[in-house]
């Protein structure tokens, strides 16, 4: 029995380090996780055209040491210029990260089991190890692909935020709001680096489980069209709702800890209700 869940565990290990290995070799993988990192550095960009074009536009105002100047103290402070704040015009790069995010993780790797289905990869993979073992590696691969990738994401935006607005003094009156608004808000606030740290690893988090969430799907449905249609389907359904997922990845918002854990608990619901779909149905599908 020992002998037997040593060797399980090993088969895991090997598993999980030969589908992280895989994402080298896949030039479609690369390209969704260089996407996910890129789009919070795409948000810098929007912020620095957006203020410092003025030196352009308004040269007659800025173009003077002291304009110049001015013009950097004008800029939002750092802590306030972050990805998760949405502080940029029109959250472009929001929108295109966070309402898009279930096809990054596809791409990157939670479609592949469908691709292994069509090139018949499943059944060699399966004389190597059990179909259980293979399900909890593929899981386990996917969790660390979403969470790593995007905590690396944000982290490279607040490096840069203080970069480029390293002499940035505005604060969008958010300091004054704190009066007004319920803790968390005041929290971040107050503690805004140790708390923007607890957002970031939400967001990581819940871009695991997304990632999770594909995987288990793509083991009921082996058609790429279905397989992606019900996965952006399920995670915008948990964005637009009234206790809608973004209350958990965005701070200085007036919602309280009780939205936050209404909303969480409502997406790992899914989360676990599709994990288990795909072990009963497509794990026993592939055994029998």
């Amino acid at each position: 029995m020992f002998i037997g869940e040593f060797m399980n565990k090993t088969l895991l290990k090997r598993i999980v380090k030969k589908e992280l290995s895989d994402i080298k070799y896949d030039r479609k993988k690369k390209i969704a996780i260089c996407l996910i990192i890129f789009i919070p550095i795409l948000d810098v960009i929007i912020g620095m055209i957006s203020h410092y074009g003025r030196f352009f536009t308004e040269f007659e105002s800025y173009g003077t040491k002291d304009g110049i100047l001015n013009l950097l103290e004008m800029a939002h402070r750092p802590k306030y210029s972050y990805f998760l704040t949405g502080k940029t015009q029109g959250h472009i790069a929001q929108i295109l990260l966070i309402w898009l995010l279930p096809i990054y993780m596809l791409l990157a790797c939670g479609d592949k089991k469908v691709g292994e289905e069509k090139a018949g990869y499943t059944v060699l993979l399966s004389t190597r190890a059990s179909v259980k073992t293979i399900f909890k590696g593929k899981l386990i691969n996917g969790f660390i692909v979403g969470f790593s990738t995007v905590f690396i994401s944000m982290i490279v935006n607040c490096v840069l935020c203080h970069i480029v607005f390293f002499k940035g003094k505005e604060d969008g009156n958010i300091e004054n709001l704190a009066q007004y608004m319920g803790s968390i808000f005041k929290a971040t606030v107050n503690h805004p680096y140790l708390v923007y740290l607890i957002y970031i690893l939400l967001f990581s988090v819940l871009a695991g489980l997304c990632m999770v969430m594909c995987i288990s799907i793509s083991y009921i449905f082996k058609d790429y069209k279905i397989l992606y249609g019900i996965s952006i389907g399920i995670w915008l359904y948990n964005i637009m709702h009234k206790y809608t997922l973004v209350n958990i990845v965005q701070p200085y918002i007036e919602y309280g800890f009780k939205y936050m854990a209404i909303s969480f608990v409502i997406f790992l619901s899914m989360v676990i209700v599709s994990t288990i779909a795909g072990y009963f149905v497509g794990i026993k599908r592939e055994v029998i």
